[in-house]
């Protein structure tokens, strides 16, 4: 041990002392007349423990200068924008797949109105949809090849809903996917996915 931890650990002792020494004046007690021995005594003891906390501050070393800064964490997944056109063409056209979920659309797909967007497999959801200006909610439906979210109008479908997938991925990932499909000369997709950054 070097001389100056040494000193330090000496006037902690006697700070330490001078500590219970107040405690011990407190705890005896003062009668009316404060200003007698024993209040002399505990001013007299608080002195000197202040004393010594200032000799304490004075031997402390200065404080180091900051590290480096780390290096920067992996950003999360952020949300992915979409602006698309397919082909009139009565089949359904995988725009994305995240998380599990794929995300489809398409235009005059038989068993649709017209535009008609899908996300599959689902294990549960919720949200609303909206078929040619009509908003409701968007309950998960099922058909032989498994549970989906969808929506489908004549002229154009919305959906907004927040999902997870029956696919075995991280549990609690949660995805919200808003889309909008517009049927015209073509088949136009514009949408948003955001997927879990984390699991709370």
């Amino acid at each position: 041990m070097d001389r100056r931890s040494a000193r330090i650990r000496l006037l902690l002792g006697a700070a330490a002392v001078c500590g219970l020494l107040v405690v011990q004046v407190a705890l005896a007690g003062t009668s009316p007349g404060a200003d007698g021995p024993k209040a002399t005594a505990s001013a007299g003891v608080k002195k000197k423990l202040n004393s010594l906390q200032r000799q304490i501050d004075a031997l402390k070393g200065r404080t180091g200068t900051p590290g480096p800064q780390g290096a920067q964490g992996i950003p999360g997944p952020g949300a992915i924008s979409f602006d698309r056109q397919f082909p009139v063409d009565t089949q359904f056209h995988v725009v994305t797949t995240v998380n599990g979920l794929v995300l489809s659309v398409g235009c005059n797909v038989p068993g649709t109105k017209g535009a008609a967007v899908l996300i599959s497999p689902v294990a549960h959801g919720w949200g609303t949809e909206a078929e040619d200006g009509v908003l409701e909610s968007s309950p998960v439906s099922s058909s032989v090849t498994g549970n989906y979210l969808g929506a489908s109008g004549i002229n154009f479908a919305d959906l907004d809903v927040v999902a997870i997938s029956t696919a075995p991925v991280e549990p609690g990932k949660w995805t919200r996917i808003d889309a909008n499909v517009i049927r015209g000369n073509a088949c136009n997709f514009h949408g948003m996915v955001t997927p879990s950054a984390s699991v709370g």
